[in-house]
């Protein structure tokens, strides 16, 4: 073990990094507020609780490294950065950037809907780092609103990448016995029906039921068992989002299509948003398919119902402190 870690209890050092608070914790792993203790930087720690680290369990290992691996290429504001990481050692970790802007499920629980303004502004943003992380090959596959966290200039982050995969790899292997691959109410029908099935369009879907949930602080399809939920997502008709713009829910319902062919391309879906931010028509990729009264509708709703809520202030931030970033010091490499 590490100086300072103990199977079950708390660390309070992973090697270089010495431990300021625990962040989060998940069903195998936790996620820790450190500082760096040469170059003071502080981050976000992720490793494999204690107790799975001393059964040395190899799915919760190979996620973690895979995350490292599929992130560290990517390079977007709207994608957590990894810094570092180790797994040569008894307690294996990734180092990403930390941003204490808490999440966006956090935010709307605590504080209620966004606006319309502010949800495309999000939606725009996290679009572009979801194209920009599909054109570097890689799926999310559990996008929601507690993996979006929001930096210290209030801009979304799309984190927890441990279930991710390639473009077009058919392993499903790193699953828990009884797991539903991904979040049942933000999960594409086609993923809930086959993991196999989770391409880029899968992502997209959770994307839109994610802005739904942000602009409605519920999420798109519910029930009282995981059975009930995972059949409203596959039987039920695509809800709209009552308190957004007609363009803006146009969007939505396009994005959370049954068949995934209907739906925009994350890129698409981000020029359409920002088309929609701008009071303009919306991007021709995600009209194509709208027919009649759906294609009026959008075109309406882009001229005249956005301008409502066209002097919504910017997302706040909500920072338990103003904390400044971590420092720009040189963070050791992943090795």
């Amino acid at each position: 073990m590490s100086p300072g870690v103990t199977s079950g209890a708390a660390p309070q050092r992973f090697g270089p990094y010495r431990v300021l608070r625990k962040l989060a914790e998940g069903g195998m792993g936790a996620v820790y507020e450190v500082e760096h203790t040469e170059s003071g930087g502080c981050y976000a720690l992720k490793t494999i609780k204690p107790d799975f680290a001393a059964e040395f369990d190899e799915e919760a290992l190979e996620r973690l490294r895979r995350e490292a691996r599929l992130c560290a290429g990517l390079e977007h504001s709207a994608v957590v950065r990894v810094h570092a990481a180790d797994f040569e050692g008894p307690v294996p970790y990734l180092v990403q950037a930390l941003h204490r802007g808490g999440t966006l499920e956090e935010r709307v629980l605590r504080g209620g809907p966004l606006t319309p303004k502010q949800a495309v502004e999000l939606g725009a943003h996290l679009a572009s780092g979801l194209a920009a992380a599909h054109a570097g090959g890689v799926l999310h596959r559990d996008l929601k609103p507690a993996n979006v966290l929001f930096n210290e200039e209030g801009q979304g982050v799309i984190v927890d990448f441990g279930l991710s995969r390639r473009v077009g790899q058919n392993s499903v292997a790193l699953t828990q016995t009884g797991e539903i691959l991904g979040t049942p109410a933000y999960m594409a029908p086609e993923q809930a029906m086959n993991a196999l099935e989770a391409g880029p369009a899968a992502d997209v879907y959770a994307l839109g039921a994610l802005l739904f949930f942000a602009l409605e602080a519920r999420a798109p399809f519910a029930g009282q068992t995981l059975l009930q939920v995972l059949n409203a997502v596959l039987e039920e008709p695509t809800p709209r989002a009552e308190g957004a713009p007609a363009a803006l829910a146009a969007l939505l319902e396009r994005a959370m299509a049954k068949d995934p062919a209907r739906r925009p391309s994350a890129a698409e879906l981000e020029t359409a948003l920002q088309e929609v931010l701008s009071a303009r028509s919306p991007a021709r990729g995600v009209a194509r398919g709208l027919s009649g009264a759906g294609l009026a509708l959008a075109l309406a709703g882009a001229g005249v119902a956005w301008g409502l809520s066209s002097a919504s202030p910017p997302l706040p931030s909500r920072s338990p402190s103003p904390s400044p970033s971590p420092s720009p010091s040189p963070s050791p490499r992943a090795r």
